[in-house]
């Protein structure tokens, strides 16, 4: 892609969506409150990048952040993630406030390993980010006969494989990756024993899907990882009993 062009292209898949349909309002103290080192921050983004990834990916879920807390010098409750146009960088989880967002714990995971995994992501600040897999991936929706389609499957634009260039879920998931925690499985076709549960929790075999292939979905769908609803309603002061209905949609055309 000529140089002009792919300047073009990811100066338009920068630039924000008319409308954000923002669904739950966020709570600062209760998400500070909630959020622990390693957990994993999904977001449904604002840009036009964001339509492109959630199309390619079928999920809502478009960015990934790992959160590190205040392990940085002078800077709390920080985020490490790769952002397009940027690469590898470190930004507070509270800019994502206005955002429709999920926080996803890794269960089961080692103290020792996970503060290897922090290390492991604060030690990618810097790093490009992988935009040639993103352009491809653009560059087959183009309409014709603007651009020769490439014929091959969505997923295999998904990362790159030399990690040299991060995206934002390759980044989190090679860290976890590199103590041997798996973010997602991927199922062999061999027969297990039903009744070794402790050998094949999953109830198949199973072995980790290269980091590459990891999509900010996927730590959504892990078993490995646990949802966190920290805007949940605490206290008495809330009584579900007093919340008012919307209008009939069809009452609100009439008027």
């Amino acid at each position: 892609m000529a140089p002009s062009l792919r300047s073009w292209l990811l100066r338009r898949l920068n630039q924000p969506v008319a409308e954000y349909d923002h669904r739950i309002a966020n709570s600062r103290e209760r998400l500070l409150e909630a959020i622990r080192p390693g957990d994993v921050v999904l977001v449904e983004g604002g840009q036009r990048i964001s339509r492109l990834i959630s199309y390619v990916t079928r999920s809502m879920w478009t960015h990934s952040a790992l959160y590190v807390g205040d392990r940085m010098p002078h800077c709390p409750h920080m985020l490490i993630e790769s952002i397009i146009g940027i690469g590898a960088r470190a930004r507070p989880v509270t800019d994502y406030l206005d955002r429709n967002i999920r926080v996803c714990r890794p269960t089961g995971i080692r103290e020792s390993d996970l503060e290897s995994v922090l290390d492991e992501a604060i030690g990618e600040l810097g790093t490009p980010y992988d935009t040639g897999n993103i352009l491809a991936v653009a560059r087959m929706l183009l309409p014709l006969p603007l651009v020769r389609r490439r014929v091959h499957d969505r997923s295999a634009c998904i990362g790159d494989a030399s990690g040299v260039r991060l995206m934002c879920s390759g980044l989190i998931a090679r860290a976890f990756h590199s103590v041997g925690y798996p973010v997602v499985p991927t199922w062999r076709r061999e027969e297990i024993d039903e009744t070794d549960t402790d050998r094949h929790p999953y109830g198949r075999h199973a072995a980790k899907r290269h980091w590459t292939q990891i999509v900010p979905r996927d730590f959504d769908l892990s078993p490995n990882f646990q949802v966190v609803k920290f805007n949940i309603p605490t206290g008495g002061g809330f009584d579900y009993r007093d919340l008012e209905g919307e209008s009939d949609p069809t009452t609100r055309q009439e008027q």
